[in-house]
Order: structure tokens, then C-alpha cells, then sequence
């Protein structure tokens, strides 16, 4: 054991200057994407002052985990349970298209497994924790009953690192998890609307991770979540 954990070791610390341009110029272009799209859809003409709301979301966490072949060979194990919640503000740019962004506390949960050459299962667990920009359009159908509506939301986020730990033990298989994330985001739901200013949603949102997050170079994390969103807005 001793001699493969310091093979391992060893491979954990090599540095990779490909991968790591790759993944400078993957962050430089969603950073300027994001930014652009931001610019644009605050030069369109506002109908109404912003709207803004809470939501709380509950949602199941997992990871695509995909090793090169060059090291212990990995994958994931399991999903986790988490949650995150925030403030957003939508801006209506007219009757049906809103822009909406706001700003969210993510945790994620990412689980793998490998079996080392002694056939010994190595199980990890980390807990990671994010401050989320989401950067979105979202679209209202019109009214399907009295006061309530369909809607469907597509965009990005970006993610600052807040906080990485793991569930009981020391890290053998990934040092600390890079500082930036990346996801594409998809919602759907209603919208009930309670008065002239407050209205109810619930809709199933999906996050897909765009970046690798593993500062491991023998293989790759990106991590993925569902969930329920409950909202309020005002």
C-alpha cells in the first residue's frame, strides 16, 4: 500500500499545462459570455420596475466522473441530498419575456469510488459550497386558468467556491476542488399569482455542469443537480 500511495501521489501532483489552458480558456469564455449576455438584456427597454423574490430549493446532487485511464480507476458513487436558496429579480422586458438573475447559496455533494491494485475500495465523500450567479430568460405563457401561468427558464451560472470538505477520512483520491464552477440551467413551472404584487412558483429546475472541477489530471468532475423550486415574489 505504501508503495502505491506514493505512485499515486506522485500522479496526483503532476502538472498538466494543456489541460490547465483548456481550462483557463473554457472559464474566459463563459465569463465574457456571460457578461455580454448580461449587457445585452440590460440595454433592452424596461416595461416595469425589477421584480424580486426568494426561493428555496431542495434538490438531489450527483456527479459525472470520467477517469483517463492513467490512474486509479474511478467513478461515481452514489448522489446526495442538498438544498440551496437565494434572492432573484426579474426584469420584465415586455409582456411574457423577463430577464432574471440573482444571487444563491449552493451545496453539492460529490461521490466517487475506486478499487486499487490491492482490490481495495477506496469511497469518498465531499461536501462543496457555492455563492451561484444565475444569468437567465425566462418565458410566461399565457394564463391556462384565473391567475396562473406556465413558464420556462434557460441560462447559466456562475460559481465562486466557498467551502470544500470531506465526509470523515483524509483525501486520497482528489486534492480541493478548483474555485470556479460552470452550469447550464433549465426550469419549468407555474406561476400563481396571489394579488397585484405577489405570486407563488414552483417549477423542477435542472443544473448541468460545464467545467471540470477535479484538480486531478488523471480524471474529470463535473457535477450536476435536480431539484424542486419553491419561490416567492413580490
Amino acid at each position: 500500500m505504501k508503495k502505491w500511495h506514493w505512485h499515486y501521489y506522485k500522479r496526483r501532483k503532476a502538472f498538466n499545462f494543456a489541460s490547465t489552458n483548456i481550462d483557463m480558456k473554457k472559464k474566459q469564455t463563459l465569463t465574457i459570455f456571460i457578461l455580454s449576455f448580461l449587457c445585452a438584456l440590460l440595454a433592452l427597454p424596461a416595461k416595469s420596475q425589477p421584480k424580486i423574490g426568494l426561493n428555496l430549493i431542495p434538490n438531489i446532487s450527483y456527479a459525472r466522473v470520467d477517469d483517463s485511464g492513467e490512474g486509479l480507476p474511478l467513478e461515481k458513487d452514489g448522489s446526495s441530498i442538498k438544498f440551496s436558496f437565494g434572492v432573484f429579480f426579474d426584469q420584465s422586458i415586455n409582456d411574457r419575456y423577463f430577464f432574471t438573475t440573482g444571487i444563491n447559496y449552493v451545496t453539492k455533494g460529490v461521490q466517487v469510488s475506486g478499487d486499487t491494485a490491492e482490490n481495495r475500495t477506496i469511497s469518498e465523500k465531499y461536501n462543496l459550497q457555492y455563492l451561484q450567479i444565475p444569468v437567465a430568460l425566462k418565458l410566461y405563457t399565457n394564463e391556462i386558468a384565473p391567475d396562473l401561468k406556465i413558464y420556462s427558464e434557460l441560462g447559466l451560472t456562475a460559481e465562486i467556491k466557498i467551502n470544500d470538505e470531506i465526509d470523515d477520512g483524509t483525501r486520497l483520491l482528489t486534492e480541493k476542488f478548483k474555485f470556479f464552477d460552470s452550469a447550464l440551467l433549465l426550469e419549468a413551472g407555474t406561476r400563481f399569482q396571489l394579488g397585484p404584487n405577489t405570486a407563488l412558483t414552483t417549477g423542477i429546475r435542472y443544473s448541468r455542469g460545464l467545467i471540470n472541477i477535479s484538480k486531478n489530471d488523471n480524471f474529470t468532475v463535473k457535477s450536476d443537480m435536480v431539484g424542486l423550486v419553491l419561490g416567492v415574489k413580490f
